[in-house]
């Protein structure tokens, strides 16, 4: 069974609150921070393990360590643009994530 990780929950709605604001305000910036980024997601299902203010995703498949929804058109946007810069990548927060995500800068 994988390992869920928490975060603070001051960490949490830190960057949860600052993915909205990019979302809804500064999209303009996003294909600029997004195409610094290196790497390639390798599906690790890392960043799926981090629950959200303790809920687990519904959409992350355990026994089979991907989403349910990767790659469909019901992909949920934060997802498909995680991580878009380094702050976005919970950087020193969860050494697990940093150890598998295949994005880098």
């Amino acid at each position: 069974m994988p390992e869920y990780y928490t975060l603070s929950f001051l960490t949490e709605l830190r960057i949860r609150l600052r993915t909205r604001f990019y979302l809804l305000f500064k999209k303009h910036r996003l294909p600029e921070k997004i195409s610094i980024r290196k790497g390639e997601c390798n599906r690790c299902g890392a960043c799926c393990r981090v629950t959200v203010f303790g809920v687990k995703c519904p959409f992350f498949q355990e026994k089979e360590n991907t989403c349910k929804l990767y790659g469909t058109k019901f992909m949920l946007k934060g997802c498909k643009l995680f991580p878009f810069d380094l702050q976005n990548r919970y950087e020193g927060k969860v050494k697990e994530i940093e150890d598998k995500c295949g994005y880098y800068w």
